[in-house]
Parts: C-alpha cells; sequence; structure tokens
C-alpha cells in the first residue's frame, strides 16, 4: 500500500513522526513523506529506513490565496503522480490542501490530524484585526469541508 505523508517541517515530521513512518516501512507500505525544508542529512535519515522524501512549498502563515491555489495545484499533480492508497497530512495547510487534493486525485482515505487550530488563531498583542476575523472565517470554514 502506498502511504502519503503531508506535513510542513523536518523538525516535525523526525521528531513526532519517525516511528510512524519506521512502522509503516516494515508493515510493507512504500511511503513517501512532503516538507518543505529537507537538508541531505534529514533526506538521508528517511531513505535509511525506507521512505522516499519529497520536497514541496507551502508558507505555513502566509495569507496569499494564489500561493495558496498553486500549492494545491502541486499537491494535486504531485498525489496524481505518487497514486497512494492513502493520504496522512497534519497542520493547518496540509490538512486543507492536501485533503482537498487528495479527493479531486480521487484518493479513497485520507486522513488529516489537526494538532491546533493554527496561527490565525493564536493570541494577537494588539487585539484582532478585522482582516484577521475574516480569515477565521474562512479557515473555519475550509477545515468544514
Amino acid at each position: 500500500m502506498k502511504i502519503l505523508m503531508i506535513g510542513t517541517t523536518v523538525q516535525s515530521l523526525l521528531g513526532f513522526r519517525y516511528e510512524l513512518l519506521k512502522d509503516l516501512v516494515s508493515a510493507g507500505h512504500e511511503v513517501y513523506a512532503l516538507s518543505v525544508d529537507y537538508d541531505y542529512k534529514s533526506k538521508q535519515t528517511l531513505i535509511d529506513i525506507g521512505v522516499v522524501p519529497v520536497d514541496y512549498t507551502i508558507s505555513r502563515s502566509g495569507i496569499n490565496p494564489f500561493k495558496d491555489f498553486v500549492n494545491f495545484i502541486f499537491l494535486y499533480k504531485l498525489i496524481k503522480k505518487i497514486t497512494p492508497d492513502i493520504v496522512f497530512s497534519y497542520f493547518t495547510k496540509p490538512c486543507i490542501w492536501g485533503s482537498l487534493a487528495a479527493y479531486y486525485a480521487g484518493v479513497h482515505k485520507i486522513i488529516a490530524m489537526l494538532e491546533g487550530l493554527g496561527f490565525l488563531f493564536t493570541e494577537q498583542p494588539s487585539g484582532i484585526p478585522q482582516k484577521t476575523k475574516i480569515l477565521k472565517r474562512i479557515q473555519i470554514l475550509l477545515y468544514r469541508i
């Protein structure tokens, strides 16, 4: 079975998903791991346990809808190319865009693990600007999709 894991940082991938990745490979699955900040050492760490590291770009806290749409298209094409049986995403943007891309790419098993509400829901020292209120509503709508 092919499994695609979509996150945002290598630190979280190796720090919190490493044992899961090893177990999935040990169980005979073909595992791909998407992250934005791979270096040679982190890629080699994953390759050594049988995981295929894949680079991609995403702005974790950016609010540019064009960049998010480009990221969605990239994820969609990548998912169509890899043809995973399962897509597992974690953190806000990978859960939103990765899940949508997987759905439109025809993946039947999509797992999204939100570990928090995301950057927009963190406390702001100067109150909540109108733009943030609007973006929160949009993000809540995307979570529901």
